[in-house]
């Protein structure tokens, strides 16, 4: 099975199995202009990277009320951007668990905003993949370490044989 393969599968178990909101692939890209969250999680030993999950504010604030069983009105702004930590830390683990060697997860990070993109310095865009959710968008990107004092593998995922 082919690593996005296998990533699209996870996202769509996340989002669908545990949120109730289906993630399907899609062409669509972020859309800068929109506010929305963007989760962050670093992969580091013998593959070093992170990983992205990209959604709008209001999807982000469906899946966390769905998480903690709570409705829109309720969330506070903490508990939206903790759900979308612990959105992208189950992918980054998922994608962690896909990889050959050993590794840990960080601690996710969120950020909120408009108009920005992201850059993660001495990284190469490995993966970069859409889904249609809830109406709306996701977006969940792999970068690979590539600078001289990190792995050097190249850019594609060494997925573990028989996963």
């Amino acid at each position: 099975m082919e690593a996005n393969d296998e990533i699209n599968e996870l996202v769509g178990d996340i989002w669908g199995s545990v949120l109730g909101i289906p993630a399907t692939p899609a062409d669509s890209s972020v859309r800068v202009e929109e506010l929305r969250l963007t989760g962050f999680v670093h992969i580091q030993g013998d593959w070093e990277g992170t990983v992205t999950v990209d959604c709008p504010v209001p999807l982000a604030t469906t899946a966390a009320a769905a998480m903690f069983g709570m409705t829109v009105e309720e969330l506070t702004k903490d508990e939206i951007d903790d759900a979308l930590g612990e959105i992208t830390n189950m992918t980054g683990g998922g994608i962690k668990s896909m990889l050959e060697g050993s590794c840990k997860l960080s601690l996710p990070t969120v950020i909120e905003g408009r108009g920005f993109t992201v850059n993660v310095p001495g990284a190469a865009l490995v993966t970069d993949l859409n889904y249609s959710a809830g109406g709306s968008w996701i977006s969940v990107r792999v970068l690979e370490r590539v600078d001289e004092t990190g792995p050097t593998s190249g850019s594609e995922l060494i997925l573990r044989t028989g996963a």
